[in-house]
């Protein structure tokens, strides 16, 4: 570094001698004096440099605080990835339909569990919920099978049942371990599981679709996960109670065509009888409690960075209702089978909510109700272990919209606290036949409804009347 008397006498040289430089020869004889000046004093002690001005420099230091490495310390803002498995519902299917055909979109960027489309104050998602504590999160799907989206994580299939799971779970593995997005081994990863209204809707069909077997394919599914995937928290969502649906088939904005369609879907429920109704109900509540047993058995927290939480929120289904007490049928899809994008808002709000809540205290009711934020004093998501002995302190909440327009209130949370996909022209064809069909059920409907539809509901109110719960 040169010195202060030699950095002056540079400045003099040049001054001087550019000024009497006329031609290129002797602007090339000043280049040489200054260089010849340069090596002479290159011996001169060295001043501190001017940049030296970082962290050392000032004797500051950045010190965040780490993520967890046990998922019982697992925060909201933690979370690195999400991911789903599923069916229809989860793979979007209907979400924004206002005819029969639209059902046959998948709009998985506002899935419920997974769907990273637009922001929270228009879209209610895990994923849009999560950004408001990591604007990083990854994973989310996106657009629909129109227009090209990306399903990243969301390997949700149409049609899929519990015998499909397995292999949904070894597509989500090799997605997240082929993917240059994220860092399979140090990412947190966040994976939702919804399954089982197309085994219980062909329980009178397929030996498959027992109570018994539902559990044994879910449980090879949660073995794969907990094998080969690291750093992830499993939501395994409870199954509805889905005979619910011929509820929805008469509740407010229902048509004779969705109730069409519910026995195309459905039919075994929708058309159950007095006989088959009371095995229905046994079925389904079988379905819940062996998927209980399993969760609480302790055979997915053997590892530190592994875990499932059964998140119960569906178990006693309570369908919406209207000012004027009907059941509210707009949060279902036109075929009043899938949900619309309402229903799925309300299903993330439920699924959010129950994330927040300690095992044994989680809420089971599908129900309008407040976004919870978690609380200074418990800012993890709750486990099977880490609820176990917590006093839990309660969380702050955050009103959302309770009316039935399309797009509820923005929530603010405070930020530290082997089925294959059916190809597009199969949906189209099947979505076209399935039109031409309903006109023809129409006239038969108009006939049978008005002999099934007040018994059913004779039923449903019987179900009540002698304690057990039919929502």
């Amino acid at each position: 570094m040169l010195s202060k008397v030699s950095l002056s006498l540079i400045f003099l040289l040049v001054t001087t001698s550019l000024a009497k430089a006329n031609s290129e020869n002797d602007w090339l004889n000043q280049l040489e004096q200054l260089e010849k000046i340069a090596q002479e004093n290159a011996q001169t002690q060295k001043a501190p440099s001017p940049r030296a001005s970082g962290t050392s420099y000032f004797n500051v230091s950045l010190k965040c605080e780490p993520k967890p490495t046990s998922v019982h310390q697992l925060r909201p803002r933690d979370i690195d990835i999400v991911g789903a498995m599923g069916d229809s519902i989860t793979a979007g299917f209907g979400i924004e339909a206002t005819t029969l055909p639209g059902i046959a979109v998948e709009n998985r960027g506002l899935s419920w569990s997974v769907g990273g489309d637009l922001d929270l104050d228009a879209s209610i998602t895990i994923t849009n919920v999560l950004r408001k504590f990591n604007p990083e999160v990854k994973g989310y799907s996106s657009g629909t099978n129109r227009d090209g989206g990306d399903y990243w994580f969301n390997v949700a299939v149409g049609g899929a049942r519990s015998i499909h799971m397995p292999s949904q779970a070894r597509d989500l593995i090799e997605k997240i371990q082929n993917d240059s997005r994220t860092n399979y081994e140090n990412d947190w990863k966040l994976v939702t599981i919804f399954i089982g209204g197309n085994d219980l809707c062909a329980m009178n069909r397929n030996n498959d679709s027992s109570p018994e077997n539902y559990v044994k394919y879910l449980q090879e599914a949660l073995d794969i996960l907990h094998a080969e995937l690291p750093r992830t928290m499993i939501n395994v969502v409870e199954i509805m109670e889905i005979y619910v649906l011929p509820d929805v088939g008469y509740g407010y904005g229902s048509t004779p065509q969705c109730r069409a369609a519910q026995l195309t879907f459905c039919n075994y429920i929708v058309a159950a009888t007095d006989e088959e109704l009371p095995i229905i109900i046994e079925k389904n509540k079988q379905y819940q409690t062996l998927t209980q047993d399993l969760i609480a058995s302790g055979r997915y927290d053997t590892r530190d960075d592994f875990t499932v939480v059964l998140q119960p929120f569906f178990r006693n289904t309570v369908l919406p209702y209207t000012e004027d007490g009907q059941v509210d049928s707009t949060y279902f899809a036109p075929d009043c089978f899938h949900f619309s994008s309402k229903g799925h808002a309300l299903g993330a709000v439920n699924l959010w909510n129950n994330m927040l809540q300690p095992v044994g205290a989680k809420t089971i009711e599908w129900n309008i109700t407040d976004l919870l934020c978690p609380s200074e004093e418990f800012p993890y998501i709750f486990t099977n272990l880490n609820s176990v002995g917590t006093q839990w302190p309660g969380s702050t909440t955050t009103k959302m919209a309770t009316t039935t327009t399309r797009t509820p209130t923005v929530v603010t949370c405070p930020t530290n606290t082997c089925l294959n996909d059916v190809p597009d022209w199969g949906i189209a064809v099947l979505a076209i036949a399935g039109t031409a069909l309903l006109f023809q059920f129409f006239a038969l409907m108009c006939i049978f409804m008005s002999k099934k539809g007040p018994k059913h509901e004779g039923k449903t109110a019987e179900i009540y009347k002698n304690g057990v719960s039919a929502l």
